[in-house]
């Protein structure tokens, strides 16, 4: 062997090594900017989320990025998060602004008390003698979204019982895992007879997404524990500041990835696995404090949604496990709404016919808000928790 050619072959090991590295990189590079232009496009973005709900936390926070640089983009000095009645929370995402009052919004209006809370009257944290107190929390819902401030279903359960004190904790696009967090921080200090927890399964798959309206939290269940991750949240300041540096890459994986699971089944069962162990968190929480816990199931209200969701097998399960395995008082509310329509809209599917409904709200019309006050308030005097 010749002693002058013996390197060579380490050379050229090293020359490879290198090669596959800048390789990597610039395919990387160059799938990185393909995937980005992918995102910028709209009609290419929409196609990623168009399974009808957005299950992925990456479209909700590109969504977020691009609704607040446009809102820059007309008013650099906009501070905005999602709404004028919204803030930064460090540890839920985002939370009611307190003494806030946007006389615009929904055509109605809506105002926040000087604790966070939906509406113009004030609970201080002292208990007023003789007084039952009910805690209501929730999502849009229950906070009241495109009605104004007496027209939300806790205002009117307010009106039904007004030797009782009906406080709204309902707060726009809250998972079960922010209004647990929500309770622990801010119900029990209100020391409450009764805590309600308004339940739409819409909000189910809100327990596993890192981001929705806005940054937010996310619980691990490991070990038989629900361990809080994801926090502290960044301000939106930051989250702007710090897009650049993320791998569309990684958000597009996680997007694919999460449609599979979708399909598989796998994303629905981890879905419902969480759910229910927060819900049951929220249901411990609520009886330590010497409260009496009830799940108002408020799914199918809605006429648009009728055919979608009143005839499926999951709200069944669902009201059987709370009621018959968990022993929590359930009450569904759908069939109060049903007395009072002039014919059933389930009697119509049944029968075969296509309903078609134009409907102004997205929400709870303020004539559904009413009736799911009425209903909810029959169902406590008959669970004997109100007189």
């Amino acid at each position: 062997m010749n002693p002058q050619n013996s390197p060579q072959p380490r050379f050229n090991k090293r020359k490879k090594i290198l090669f596959v590295f800048i390789y990597a990189v610039v395919l990387i590079v160059i799938t990185e900017l393909m995937v980005r232009a992918v995102f910028a496009y709209p009609k290419t973005f929409q196609m990623l989320a168009s399974d009808g709900e957005i299950n992925a936390s990456a479209i909700w926070r590109h969504q977020w990025i691009k609704r607040k640089r446009q809102e820059m983009r007309r008013n650099p000095e906009t501070s905005k998060l999602t709404f004028n009645y919204g803030q930064h929370h460090p540890i839920r995402g985002w939370q009611l602004r307190a003494g806030s009052q946007d006389p615009n919004a929904f055509g109605e209006g809506v105002t926040v008390n000087s604790q966070g809370i939906r509406g113009v009257r004030e609970y201080p944290y002292t208990r007023v003698p003789g007084k039952r107190r009910i805690l209501i929390l929730g999502d849009s819902f229950t906070f009241g979204t495109e009605v104004g401030d007496d027209e939300t279903y806790p205002y009117h359960l307010q009106q039904l019982l007004p030797q009782d004190e009906v406080i709204n904790m309902g707060v726009f696009g809250y998972g079960h895992d922010q209004m647990l967090l929500y309770l622990k921080e801010e119900g029990v200090k209100y020391n409450p007879d009764i805590v309600i927890i308004g339940y739409l399964s819409c909000d189910d798959s809100r327990n596993v997404l890192d981001f929705r309206d806005y940054a937010k939290p996310v619980f691990q269940y490991k070990a038989g524990e629900l361990t809080l991750t994801q926090t502290p949240i960044p301000t939106p300041d930051e989250t702007l500041r710090r897009e650049w540096r993320k791998l569309k890459i990684i958000d597009l994986i996680q997007i694919l990835a999460r449609k599979f699971t979708i399909k598989s089944g796998a994303y629905k069962e981890h879905e419902q696995t969480m759910t229910k162990t927060i819900l049951k968190e929220m249901i411990r929480t609520i009886q330590e404090m010497g409260a009496v816990p009830v799940i108002a199931h408020i799914d199918g209200i809605r006429n648009n949604q009728m055919e979608k969701k009143a005839m499926k097998q999951d709200i069944w399960d669902f009201i059987h496990y709370w009621v018959k395995e968990e022993h929590v008082l359930t009450a569904f509310l759908l069939p109060y709404l049903e007395q009072e329509r002039k014919k059933p809209f389930l009697d119509q599917i049944k029968a075969g016919k296509k309903i078609v409904v134009q409907r102004k709200y997205g929400h709870f019309s303020p004539w559904e808000n009413q009736k799911v006050a009425e209903g909810l308030r029959d169902y406590l005097v008959q669970a004997g928790l109100v007189k």
